[in-house]
């Protein structure tokens, strides 16, 4: 059977990123949606940017993906555009262990490996070049950077940035919210709301 069209919710970076992932999965991106109207009639990679707000474009012919890189916007956008149709982007040249748990509009970049028994919630990103040992946990939004490590049993919770080449030891827990710095490496406990940088070393948000 033929995959749906895909609607691409966003127009930067990311959302390039995307549409060649898409494009190597034979996947046909139909259109791009961005909240700025300044975008609308433009194209991106040759998919036009189309004229509207996103939510304006609900449709059953259709599946989305949120192409954001921010968290926190991402998981507002997913939470306007409740019920629909959202699917989940694998690069072909990742590798997914059949046993994992893949919630709906994830996405899983070139190079990425996710082992035995990972679950995933909903809207998580796992970037190019990123592992995701045995048995780990990912909460819903939460972004797994490029080039980031997690060992096994590794719990991350929701809304979560674990930044570019940052490495959790095993069983490690990151509470929902926080941010693991870029080349991090999370030797204890991360609590929720906390900023962590260099060898796990954490302190509050903001400070």
């Amino acid at each position: 059977m033929t995959a749906a069209p895909l609607l691409i919710v966003g127009t930067g970076g990311h959302a390039r990123e995307c549409i060649e992932a898409a494009r190597a999965a034979d996947r046909q991106v139909a259109g791009l949606l961005d909240q700025d109207p300044q975008m609308w009639g433009k194209s991106v990679l040759g998919v036009p940017v189309l004229s509207g707000a996103p939510a304006e474009h609900r449709s059953d012919d259709a599946e989305w993906l949120i192409a954001v890189g921010d968290n926190e916007v991402r998981s507002r956008l997913a939470a306007d555009l409740t019920g629909c149709a959202f699917t989940t982007l694998v690069h072909p040249f990742s590798w997914v262990s059949p046993t994992a748990v893949i919630g709906e509009g994830c996405m899983i970049f070139a190079g990425t490996v996710l082992q035995t028994g990972v679950r995933l919630g909903r809207h998580v990103i796992i970037n190019t070049g990123a592992t995701v040992s045995h048995d780990c946990q990912i909460g819903d939004g939460s972004h797994i950077a490029v080039g980031a490590h997690l060992a096994g049993s590794v719990k991350i919770g929701a809304h979560v940035l674990f930044g570019a080449g940052a490495v959790a030891r095993p069983g490690a827990v990151v509470g929902d919210d926080a941010v693991v710095g870029a080349g991090a490496v999370v030797v204890a406990d991360i609590a929720a709301g906390v900023t962590a940088i260099g060898g796990g070393v954490a302190r509050p948000r903001g400070d």
